[in-house]
């Protein structure tokens, strides 16, 4: 979501415990990027002031996902962050974006799992996601490799996800400033600190616009490539397309890969094969890597 320019900037909630509310208003103005629409920064305190179903600084659920679709949030300008328990202003500012529905990723009930996060995040971009925060995993963000056990108390952002030293690793993104972590984001598996770890754990937002009636993807693979023996070759899109999910075989076998661009070392020649879906239809291309013989001088 980052490279795609979906992400909107790090904030920073304080000593109020409203990391719910700037969850979901990251969310709302990241569906507004990924609608093709300027960006726009929106109020926080009007959800911590505001909504009654929360508890304010004392925390929120990802069901409060309700109050941007049902009601709208002002911008930032218009009611300011005071990170406290303030009574809601009388009269409120005008709305300034809403969300048009919202929902869970994944079955009801059940876990999301990695292969329907990835998808989630490029059909609505940032997503809502409940953690486990606290301890030493926490204490310097970044890459986060302890993975303590304790329960779920924090709504972070997930952002993507990339490979860090050959592991996929999710990208959340924190309401700590950009100080924090790695500019304010963090690297994690899936369960890692209990992050997306039990159902209704993830939820995305839609405003007006933001999803767009699916398009058959376009995916097109060089025909033939030649590689000297241990040469790591990317084969695809270096950028996904929106809402497209990639599944890769090499030969008849299935990779575990579900990325629009994959890393791979052939020790013979292997003929690679890559088919990309929407709701709209299939795209598929394969490519011909032939291993050249060693040679000695």
């Amino acid at each position: 979501m980052r490279a795609l320019g979906w992400c909107a900037p790090v904030r920073d909630q304080g000593s109020c415990g409203s990391c719910w509310a700037f969850s979901i208003t990251k969310a709302l103005e990241s569906a507004i990027l990924r609608a093709g629409q300027a960006p726009i920064d929106l109020s926080e305190q009007d959800m911590v002031s505001c909504d009654k179903n929360a508890y304010a600084c004392q925390g929120g659920f990802v069901s409060d996902m309700d109050y941007v679709v049902k009601k709208g949030l002002p911008l930032e300008i218009d009611y300011k962050y005071t990170a406290s328990s303030s009574r809601c202003k009388s009269p409120e500012p005008a709305v300034a974006a809403k969300g048009i529905r919202w929902g869970y990723v994944g079955a009801p009930g059940k876990q999301p799992t990695t292969a329907e996060i990835k998808p989630a995040l490029l059909d609505h971009g940032v997503l809502s996601v409940v953690v486990a925060a606290g301890g030493r995993d926490w204490s310097n963000g970044g890459d986060m490799t302890g993975c303590s056990v304790r329960g779920q108390n924090h709504m972070v952002s997930l952002a993507g996800w990339k490979k860090i030293n050959g592991k996929e690793k999710l990208i959340g993104r924190n309401s700590w400033s950009a100080s924090w972590g790695d500019s304010g984001d963090f690297y994690a598996v899936q369960g890692c600190d209990e992050l997306a770890s039990g159902a209704e754990s993830v939820a995305w937002v839609e405003v007006e616009g933001s999803h767009p009636d699916p398009v058959v993807p376009h995916i097109l693979l060089p025909s033939h490539i030649d590689v000297h023996p241990g040469t790591e070759i990317a084969l695809g899109r270096r950028l996904p397309e929106a809402g497209v999910v990639y599944s890769w075989f090499a030969g008849a076998v299935a990779l575990p890969e579900h990325e629009s661009l994959v890393f791979v070392t052939p020790v013979v020649d292997t003929v690679y094969r890559v088919k990309a879906t929407t709701a709209a239809g299939t795209a598929e291309s394969m490519v011909e890597v032939k291993v050249l013989a060693s040679t000695f001088e």
